[in-house]
């Protein structure tokens, strides 16, 4: 008799020892691939986003920089018309001198008798002094009076009448009453 033999196949027998340990070292490997693409599917959004934000940044930036120009521009107008307001201003005052010596010069134009002469005259803020001649003392008389009756002059004085038998001299000096 011959013996059987039985044929064992070392080789399928190993796959059966294998094959359950084969499914976990697959389902860790699967698992592994899932997380991976997870992190890479996460990973490309926050890179997005950060790219979005930098894009923002970079918009940003270029509207403080239009800004700032736009601001500077608006303090040299201002600054500009503050100069403008300064200058107005300085006209106007001396346009108020000019006005204030021109109302003095027609007021003792139109109180000055016809053969009186001016030789010398002053005018500051507040004052007014002349040096007036005259051939005849009733002119120089006549003068000092219409200074006293006018609303304009304050406070005149006038020192002694000089001069030789023909042209009298005499020093006025008074105070100007500016009223608007």
């Amino acid at each position: 008799m011959a013996k059987k033999l039985k044929d064992i196949n070392l080789l399928l027998a190993y796959q059966y020892e294998i094959r359950p340990k084969s499914n976990g070292a697959r389902l860790l490997l699967l698992l592994l691939i899932l997380e991976i693409t997870i992190f890479i599917l996460i990973s490309s959004i926050y890179l997005s986003k950060i790219a979005s934000v930098k894009n923002d940044v970079v918009y940003l930036n270029s509207l403080i920089t239009q800004k700032e120009k736009s601001v500077s521009e608006v303090k040299n107008i201002i600054q500009q018309r503050e100069i403008i307001s300064q200058k107005e201003n300085f006209i106007n005052l001396k346009y108020q001198e000019h006005d204030k010596i021109l109302r003095v010069l027609n007021e003792l134009e139109s109180i000055t008798p016809a053969n009186v002469l001016f030789e010398n005259m002053s005018l500051s803020q507040d004052k007014f002094a002349c040096i007036v001649k005259s051939t005849s003392v009733e002119s120089l008389f006549q003068f000092i009076l219409n200074l006293k009756s006018s609303s304009l002059f304050t406070n005149i004085s006038f020192s002694s009448i000089t001069g030789d038998s023909v042209v009298k001299t005499i020093s006025v000096t008074a105070n100007i009453v500016w009223r608007k």
